[in-house]
């Protein structure tokens, strides 16, 4: 038994993982789970740079898993979902890039500017090798919707909010 089979899982940590501005709950997730996703790279041959790129890919994948995510341990553990999804990132190969935010100045709205910034970042990406690039824009955020559209942009996944 390795000290990873340890890891308890919390489903209060599961839970605040389903926002992904949650910064410090999503550092306690790197900081729980990134060295079993990156011993799963390095039992899989992988040098030391490729699994830590297996961990980047890994964690931006369930980044874009976590709003559908249904918890059952009855079903599937959360290490064993979090083993096939770092499984198929080794798998696909695929190159993960996350486009957080794009904000223009109000001054600024209307020029093009954002069609620069999704552009440039574009560029970015592709010149380090990103084969998918996931932006999160808020579904009120028209214009903001219309500029990653013209980028390339096409809507994958809904995310749905409830306040009480």
């Amino acid at each position: 038994m390795s000290q990873d089979d340890l890891l308890p899982t919390r489903r209060s940590l599961l839970s605040r993982l389903r926002n992904w501005d949650d910064q410090e709950s999503w550092q306690e997730f790197f900081d729980t789970y990134w060295r079993l996703i990156y011993s799963a790279g390095i039992r899989a041959g992988l040098n030391e740079q490729d699994a830590e790129e297996v961990v980047q890919d890994t964690v931006v994948a369930v980044v874009r898993k976590m709003p559908d995510f249904k918890y059952d341990p009855a079903t599937c553990s959360f290490k064993t979902w979090l083993w096939l999804v770092t499984r198929r990132t080794l798998a696909t190969g695929e190159v993960y890039g996350v486009l957080r935010s794009l904000y223009v100045r109000p001054a600024a709205r209307g020029a093009g500017v954002g069609a620069q910034l999704a552009h440039y970042a574009s560029r970015y990406f592709q010149e380090r090798g990103v084969t998918r690039v996931v932006a999160t824009v808020h579904s009120q955020n028209l214009p903001g919707l219309r500029t990653l559209a013209k980028a390339g942009f096409q809507p994958a996944h809904t995310m749905l909010e409830w306040r009480p």
